[in-house]
């Protein structure tokens, strides 16, 4: 016979590998697809180009992240993967909440 819940113990790994592949997804769609559905919608707008420093500072960071990105060899890629998903788990232990609610 079983006593107890079985299904916190059961689920709490399931709970953390889907959060890390939502915050990993959620980031890759986040430095490749936004920025791309961004230029092709605001392509014909005239707004004024260029904007203050700092836009122009994290404009030119992620030029050089996505030309480091799109750069030959499977080497950088993995390498980038990797650093991406432990920033992710990084940032996952410093937000100090229970990824499950409480059962009674």
């Amino acid at each position: 016979m079983m006593s107890g819940l079985p299904g916190p113990p059961f689920f709490r790994p399931l709970v953390d590998r889907f959060f890390l592949i939502a915050v990993g997804l959620s980031l890759l769609v986040a430095m490749s697809a936004t920025p791309a559905l961004c230029t092709l919608a605001m392509a014909r707008s005239r707004a004024p180009r260029g904007g203050g420093l700092s836009s122009r500072y994290l404009k030119s960071w992620q030029l050089r992240t996505i030309c480091l990105a799109r750069a030959p060899g499977r080497v950088r890629r993995l390498g980038i993967l990797i650093a991406s998903g432990l920033a992710g788990m990084c940032v996952s232990r410093l937000l100090g909440g229970p990824l499950l609610p409480g059962f009674p």
